[in-house]
């Protein structure tokens, strides 16, 4: 309880039982943060949580918990809500399921406002959109990496760069590492570091190693974005093949 009141977002206990009623046996405190109403009111009505799922969202939701509810798979699931005073949020849930004697489905969950990473993704995806034909036809990606919360966002054409299927991949830093050829690896991690310090400007070369052995040779140039007092917040930048 002590860890789940100072994470930052929220963590309960949901249960599904066989007659399709549900509850919350436990929410964390973060649960006002999150939805704007208490936790202990969320326990008492789980129903005021789904009220606040985008009706777009809520079909393809509801579907996700059955499936997990079935298979035993862990759950995780990106939607939209609307809380009390009108504010949008993307949320995020990872919830580990596991059945009980009478055949309910007891999952632990928690979950993270992402609202903030799903803003960045579509600002990215909107600045390659507007880039449009010239960067296709150029062979440019763009990315763009949260310094501050580690977080390195790929454009649908770095993926091509890459040779890469978007969907084989949860983590865009192990997409990167094991694309960028073994010999070039270490020399690129540094240019990073030392335009992040300020050493020197993000202007770098490097080869990509396709899944099918292809050796393509990348260009990558980007622009640190640092704060008032100087600290780094984000790499914007560009590969081209």
């Amino acid at each position: 309880r002590n860890v789940a009141a100072n994470i930052p977002g929220a963590v309960f206990r949901y249960i599904l039982r066989p007659d399709g009623t549900d509850a919350m046996l436990y929410m964390s405190p973060g649960c006002y943060h999150l939805w704007e109403v208490e936790a202990a009111v969320v326990e008492q009505d789980a129903s005021l949580l789904w009220a606040m799922v985008d009706p777009h969202d809520r079909p393809a939701m509801q579907a996700s918990v059955m499936e997990s509810a079935k298979t035993l798979n862990i759950w995780h699931f990106e939607w939209r809500i609307t809380t009390p005073s009108g504010t949008r949020k993307w949320l995020e849930a990872w919830g580990r399921p596991s059945r009980q004697a009478d055949d309910s489905t007891l999952w632990h969950t928690v979950i993270l406002d992402v609202s903030d990473r799903k803003q960045a993704q579509f600002q990215l995806q909107e600045l390659s959109t507007r880039l449009g034909l010239a960067v296709r036809s150029a062979a440019i990606g763009i990315w763009e990496w949260d310094l501050v919360n580690d977080r390195l966002l790929w454009d649908d054409r770095m993926y091509e760069l890459y040779g890469i299927n978007p969907a084989t991949f949860g983590q865009v830093f192990e997409a990167w590492q094991q694309g960028v050829h073994p010999d070039d690896l270490a020399a690129s991690q540094q240019a990073v570091e030392q335009a992040i310090a300020g050493a020197q400007d993000f202007d770098t070369e490097f080869r990509v190693v396709w899944p099918d052995g292809t050796i393509r040779h990348i260009e990558a140039h980007a622009l640190v974005m640092r704060d008032p007092t100087g600290q780094p917040q984000r790499m914007i930048g560009v590969n081209l093949d």
